[in-house]
């Protein structure tokens, strides 16, 4: 799986990927300059989206813009190598190819309407995030992964991206991100571990998958 990797050059220009977000179906340069360094799978660094650019970002969420099941397909054919990935971050992850995880009900969210933030741990599965996605469909979702899951988070919405219309955007970001995100959305937590102090968070549920070593 990493020599398929390399053919697409996907390590090669990994510092160059993570430096851009993905909002109104584009990868776009973020407006925050504030960068924070990543060590795998490779050295590199995300810039941290600040409250600019979670307004940005918001605002392009549109809920509706995509059928669930063809994220759900999407995410299937990523399967392999998201793996790939997730081994190179020090996660081994499952053979299962079903984002059969349980879904977070948007009905535990307030209001009616509007894009739901997401902020999910190192641990957690892409296949587990796929099906929030398709649990929010109505909504549309922000997410913001893990600074040690910046890279399979990126793989993912590569993929994901096509299919998903304005219903998805991709934020890279530490805590602080965390923080702005979920001041300005209601906003799942999925982590395995405790939620930060000072993160107004909505939901919080543990991950489905594997564990680090």
């Amino acid at each position: 799986m990493v020599d398929d990797l390399r053919d697409d050059l996907f390590l090669a220009e990994l510092n160059e990927r993570l430096f851009v977000h993905f909002l109104g179906q584009h990868w776009r340069a973020p407006l925050s300059e504030r960068a924070f360094d990543v060590w795998r799978p490779r050295p590199g660094r995300i810039i941290c989206a600040d409250q600019r650019d979670i307004a940005r970002a918001l605002a392009s969420v549109r809920g509706g813009a995509f059928d669930p099941r063809a994220v759900q397909a999407a995410a299937q054919a990523a399967w392999p190598r998201l793996r790939a990935v997730r081994r190179l971050e020090g996660v081994t992850e499952s053979e299962v190819e079903e984002p059969d995880c349980d879904a977070l009900p948007v009905c535990d969210l307030p209001g009616a309407d509007g894009p739901v933030g997401l902020l999910t741990g190192a641990q957690v599965s892409p296949l587990a995030v796929a099906r929030v996605f398709m649990a929010c469909a109505a909504r549309g979702v922000l997410w913001k992964p893990s600074p040690r899951a910046a890279a399979s988070a990126h793989l993912l919405m590569r993929h994901l991206g096509p299919v998903a219309g304005d219903g998805l955007a991709l934020v890279q970001g530490d805590h602080a991100t965390g923080c702005a995100l979920a001041g300005a959305a209601p906003t799942l937590f999925v982590s395995d571990q405790p939620v930060p102090d000072g993160l107004p968070v909505t939901v919080m549920r543990g991950p489905t998958g594997p564990r680090r070593p």
